[in-house]
């Protein structure tokens, strides 16, 4: 009987992975964090409202900020050497 060793192959690490297992969990915090918030102050008014609305704006700005640079990261993997 054969009794080597089966050789695993290590897979190299994946950097769009890894960006988006890095920038997508804080930016889905805030926004359940802006969802509770708004849910405590369930009346709101329409000063609330426009509050809130321009609370938004951080995780939609950091939302894009990811996609760009996970947009990058993938470009540049995928290119020729």
């Amino acid at each position: 009987m054969n009794m080597r060793k089966k050789g695993y192959k290590s897979r190299p690490i994946d950097p769009v992975r890894v960006l988006l297992l890095c920038t997508l969990p804080p930016i889905v915090l805030c926004l359940l964090g802006i969802l509770y918030l708004v849910e405590q102050n369930a009346p709101l008014t329409h000063a609330a409202a426009v509050y809130y609305g321009s609370m938004l704006e951080y995780p939609m700005a950091a939302l894009m900020i990811s996609a760009v640079s996970v947009t990058v990261a993938d470009l540049a993997r995928r290119r020729p050497r």
